[in-house]
């Protein structure tokens, strides 16, 4: 059995897989084929529902990647054979000629700036970028680096366009490379590796738009794809993010997204829906207009599919804060004008007027599909893995990890279509099962970490202070002018080094604070960039790698506080950004070095709830070797599913919970508590205590996995006054009594509301409809099923169940919420049918309301382990993006339905998911404590006790202590620290009536000088200020 796993693919979902595994100890090899690692998501400017900045929640992983030391990166290399058996497997690869020593290659880029020609741009998605002279070239040299946050940031060569490789002629980059990293002879090699375990991440491709002729893109300049929006968008991007048509560089004000293009179109043999194009079309159109407020974004669609957690609010803020126009059709063909290159789009209008419709635009964006990844045949004829007709790799709904051969897993795209959230959830998913298969290898194959002599800082040394200003593409960039305020920076006597790069989280900043600080002897590092919530950890690692304590190191936060806060006063933002960085700087001087402590750890979870997703949190982690106690509060594990007798794939639900439970009571790592909740909750990560029905116990994690349930809708639709009319989920338990002729279902019954906290979508209610529709019409193919719906939000390969029930004659009716459906006191149903222009009346033997999921309660063990709740009383991870199964409380992860509604294959994988976050945790035996805690200065505390009263992590505790006097004992109560336990949350200081407690690292002395410093500007300061006030505006 080998300690080592390879991960086939470097996108987003290889990325946390590979994560989840190095950091259990195990060897990662990632194979890349492309020249870095990133995948799709590093072509992206923003992320939806929140607008992150992509490269921002990314980059710090990029950098985590390659500074992990388990984790050996291979990339430009192609899989070429998988032999041997699951936890001996040889794979064999193709390592392709970069002509570029990668060695050598610093990533300075003078090769490409000296580089004549221009080939094209796949990263930006093929769209050409002006010369000096005005003429359209690619956007990228023949020799280059693929982006700049490439990791590894190491240039390649296109040999077939390479005129020194082709023709034997030119050869600047080779005469202009100062390392000598240019090596012309270099051939591809084939190499072997020998793991443990595979895990499939070969994620996607865009359709290819040429293959739709009446859309005409590749002939119409001004039709794009989504991605070459994204990339018109992104500050990286080739005209630097302005929106401009590609015909004649003006600023469009008319744009029309036109969705499913290679979705949904079984002509196409894509009868799926490729599941994130209606939101990222929804997020470009909100770009769109946050560029140039005048634009007028039109959507045509043909159902808006926003189910995801958030998705649904963002869709109507889309609606009602930026005015984007929703049309419900599906655009026939685009012809452009031939006197100003507009486009007509030529559409049937549902509204209105019945007929055809002509519409001109400025341009056109083309929403187009996820299409299996080039290599799935190769995956298919070299690790003879199953694909489905549409070229995804098959799994089993109760098994969505694994592949048809034993030892390989999948994740991601290269499965089924889906969005980033359950990517990163499935990735971790399929490292939990590839760290089951090695759990006995662990630790095997790794070296342990060295990290370079600590610098010595005293507090008596004079302060050197590097500040790093970062642009954030356009984040920051667009309000404030980083390099003035890095050049105002370097005017302080203590700074003697100051940059302004455009991402200091990508990995090439990286390596230049660790020069800069050996180079200019830095004993503190200020980066002035965005959210230290995220960000933090990643500069303190870098400083850590240099050698320097990580608490001489301070961050400011001139997104979230300046640019977002002030987009449009540039004055009073560059004078705000100047202040935060001044306040810094003074603050950076009073900096010490703090220390954390190796904590031992309890390797033991609890996981509470016995749903699906936690019976496979429990069953993985017991699996991989780690005892655990599942918690229950009724009386048998199972959870809603016990109560679904088919699902929609033909599963019955208490079949699924009995061949779980079987495994679950035969393994004896798993404690079972039904009837049981946990009492009583003590303690922090690494070492809670607990109590389940009168037992004590320890354990280092916990996961969440308390699941949901249906909404009851008394007050909807004249529910609870009729036998006949009835939920989804009643139909389901009732459906062998009752053999209705005319069926009226009605969704969105509760959920897709206007306020909170019900304003989401269900996610499952439109395909449990389906699949009743289905069972219907099957058991008798004369009755009638209405269904009247908003959208049908049947993703991914669920598109077939759609397609099904309307092959079978199920009649699909859509409302709005401006005419939503009645239903009478004799049960009479009106509708206003939009094709029609009418209102139709249906008068049912059965209505069926699909009702939302909605959360158990949870406001017990959300005070109890201090995790947050959304508006819609789900927990609240602490990333919708990146970290789904994570809460922002280490120690502490959700699963399931808990988090959001989601099919039970979803709960599943997501529970495996939430199962490695506990086991890389638990894999390294120990913690750090805190460095920045608190500490009680005992002769001013009077033992009050409110410290104590407040600390949320019950790091505080009184005791009382003996002061032996000369005649007598005088015994005192007083306040200790557990700084095992502190977190330096501060609560305690904010409440001691008498200041005796502060926190290491923000002691007063420094907050009040920071303070001050702000408030009380040098004179240079105001001088600049004064000079900046003439300048008149260009």
């Amino acid at each position: 059995m080998l300690g080592s796993v390879a991960v086939i693919g470097g996108g987003i979902a290889g990325i946390q897989a590979s994560l989840d595994m190095a950091d259990q100890g195990f060897l990662v090899y990632l194979i890349e084929s492309n020249p870095s690692i990133g995948g799709r998501m590093v072509q992206l400017d923003k992320t939806f529902p929140t607008l992150d900045c992509a490269m921002c929640i990314l980059g710090p992983k990029l950098v985590d990647v390659q500074r992990h030391p388990n984790i050996q990166l291979l990339t430009y290399c192609e899989l070429e054979t998988l032999s041997g058996t699951p936890g001996n497997f040889t794979l064999k690869y193709l390592k392709k000629a970069r002509y570029v020593d990668e060695e050598k290659c610093t990533g300075c880029g003078e090769c490409e700036e000296n580089c004549p020609y221009y080939v094209d741009d796949e990263f930006n998605a093929g769209l050409m970028r002006k010369d000096k002279k005005g003429r359209d070239k690619p956007a990228r040299k023949n020799v280059s680096i693929p982006f700049p946050q490439a990791v590894p940031k190491v240039a390649y060569i296109v040999p077939e366009t390479c005129r020194y490789l082709t023709k034997g002629k030119c050869g600047i980059c080779k005469k202009k490379c100062g390392p000598g990293a240019i090596n012309y002879e270099q051939k591809d090699e084939e190499r072997e590796i020998h793991v443990g375990a595979v895990i499939v991440t070969t994620g996607f491709d865009p359709f290819d738009a040429k293959e739709i002729s009446s859309l005409h893109f590749g002939q119409y300049p001004n039709v794009v794809t989504t991605m070459q929006f994204e990339r018109l968008l992104n500050a990286s991007g080739p005209t630097g993010g302005e929106v401009i048509r590609p015909s004649d560089q003006k600023h469009p004000k008319k744009i029309a997204f036109l969705q499913c293009v290679g979705s949904r179109n079984p002509s196409l043999n894509k009868n799926y829906c490729s599941a994130a194009c209606c939101m990222y079309a929804i997020k470009e159109a909100i770009m769109a207009k946050e560029h140039d407020p005048n634009v007028e974004a039109y959507i045509y669609y043909m159902d808006i599919r926003a189910f995801g957690k958030g998705f649904e609010e963002f869709y109507q803020r889309a609606i009602n804060e930026f005015n984007i126009h929703f049309i419900k059709s599906r655009v026939s063909e685009v012809r452009e004008n031939p006197e100003n290159r507009n486009l007509i789009i030529k559409y049937e209008d549902f509204k209105g007027t019945p007929g055809i419709s002509t519409e001109e635009m400025d341009m056109v964006v083309l929403s187009t599909g996820l299409d299996p990844s080039s290599h799935s045949e190769f995956l298919k004829e070299r690790l003879h893995l199953e694909l489905s007709d549409t070229g995804f790799v098959v799994t089993d709904p109760l098994k969505p990890l694994e592949t048809n051969q034993e030892g390989v897993f999948v994740c991601g795209v290269a499965s089924s279509p889906k969005d980033i959230p359950d990517t990163v959830a499935q990735a971790s998913g399929a490292a939990a099962k590839a760290s089951i298969l090695l759990k006995d290898a662990r630790g095997t194959e790794i070296e342990e970490i060295k990290l370079p002599r600590a610098i010595k800082v005293s507090p008596t040394d004079e302060p050197r202070i590097g500040v790093l200003v970062c642009h954030c593409g356009h984040n920051i960039g667009s309000v404030v002018d980083c390099k003035e305020v890095a050049d105002y920076a370097k005017k302080f006597d203590n700074v003697v080094y100051a940059n302004d790069p455009m991402y200091a989280c990508a990995a090439d900043s990286q390596v230049m604070i660790k020069e800069a600080i050996k180079e200019h002897k830095l004993n503190r590092v200020i980066v002035a960039s965005c959210t230290p919530r995220t960000h933090e950890p990643l500069f303190r690692s870098t400083l850590i790698e240099a050698g320097l304590n990580e608490f001489l190191f301070d961050l400011v936060n001139l997104r979230e506080q300046v640019s977002w806060v002030h987009p449009h006063q540039e004055e009073e933002a560059n004078e705000k950004a100047r202040d935060l960085v001044r306040g810094a700087i003074t603050r950076a001087c009073g900096l010490e070095p703090l220390f954390k402590e190796k904590i031992h750890i309890i390797k033991k979870a609890v996981v509470i709830g016995g749903g699906c997703a936690g019976m496979t949190s429990a069953l993985d982690l017991a699996r991989a070797g780690y005892p655990v106690y599942l918690v229950e509060k009724e009386d048998q594990l199972g959870g809603e599913l016990l109560k679904i007798p088919e699902l929609h794939n033909s599963l019955k639900g208490p079949e699924v919970v009995e061949k779980l439970r079987k495994e679950i009571e035969n393994e004896p790592e798993i404690s079972i508590f039904t009837n049981a909740k946990l009492e009583e909750l003590s303690g922090a990560v690494g070492n809670f205590k607990g109590k389940i029905k009168g037992k004590e116990i320890q354990f280092g994690a916990v996961i969440l996995a308390t699941g949901a349930e249906p909404f009851t809708p008394n007050g909807y639709y004249n529910y609870g006054t009729s036998s006949n009319i009835i939920t989804q989920r009643e139909l389901d338990e009732r459906f062998d009594e009752v053999d209705p002729q005319n069926v009226v279902m009605i969704q969105c019954v509760g959920s897709r509301e206007d306020e909170a906290p019900r304003s989401y979508c269900s996610r499952i209610c439109c395909t449990v409809a389906i699949k009743n529709s289905i069972r219907i019409k099957e058991r008798n193919p004369n009755a009638n099923v209405f269904v009247l719906y908003k959208d049908i939000r049947t993703y991914g390969d669920l598109e077939e169940l759609y397609l099904k029930a309307r092959e079978l004659g199920t009649i699909f009716i859509r409302y709005t919420d401006e005419q939503k459906p009645t239903v009478d006191a004799d049960g009479t149903v009106t509708v206003f049918d939009e094709m029609l222009g009418v209102n139709l009346q249906i008068k049912p033997d059965l209505i069926v309301l699909s009702v939302p999921l909605v959360p158990k309660p949870n406001e017990e063990l959300s005070q109890m382990f201090k995790v947050p709740r959304g508006s819609d009383n789900f927990f609240l991870e602490a990333h919708v993006k990146l970290r789904p199964i994570d809460f922002a409380t280490d120690g502490i992860f959700l699963a399931g339905t808990a988090h959001f509604p989601k099919f039970t294959s979803e709960s599943i994988f997501q529970g495996s998911g939430a199962a490695v976050r506990v086991m890389a945790l638990l894999a390294k035996g120990y913690i750090l404590s805190e460095g920045a805690i608190a500490i009680v200065n005992q002769d001013v505390c009077r033992g009050c006790g409110r410290c104590e009263e407040v600390c949320p992590f019950k790091a505080i505790e009184l005791e009382v202590k003996t002061i032996k006097m000369e005649t007598q004992e005088l015994k005192m109560v007083k306040a200790y620290i557990n700084e095992a336990v502190c977190k330096g949350c501060g609560t305690c200081v904010v409440t001691c009536p008498v200041s005796a407690i502060t926190i290491k690292h923000f002691p007063d002395k420094l907050i009040e000088s920071q303070f001050e410093s702000i408030l009380t500007k040098p004179e240079f300061t105001e001088q600049m200020e004064a000079d900046m006030s003439q300048v008149e505006a260009p």
